[in-house]
């Protein structure tokens, strides 16, 4: 991921934004221990209209921003 990150950041990315589902606690603790923090979170009836789990949404600034 940090591979990913400096690339981004070399090509001019300044914000990355991940989606994951709302009940999945083990990959917003993955996210959080890489510096994501979450943005938004879709409500249960947001979610039931778009026929998907709820999700967050989780952002992190690059180095620089």
């Amino acid at each position: 991921m940090s591979a990913a990150e400096a690339h981004a950041a070399s090509e001019g990315v300044r914000h990355l934004y991940v989606h994951v589902v709302a009940d999945n606690t083990a990959a917003g603790a993955l996210y959080a221990r890489m510096g994501f923090e979450v943005e938004a979170e879709e409500t249960e009836s947001q979610a039931r209209g778009l026929g998907r789990p709820r999700r967050k949404i989780l952002h992190k600034a690059l180095a620089g921003v």
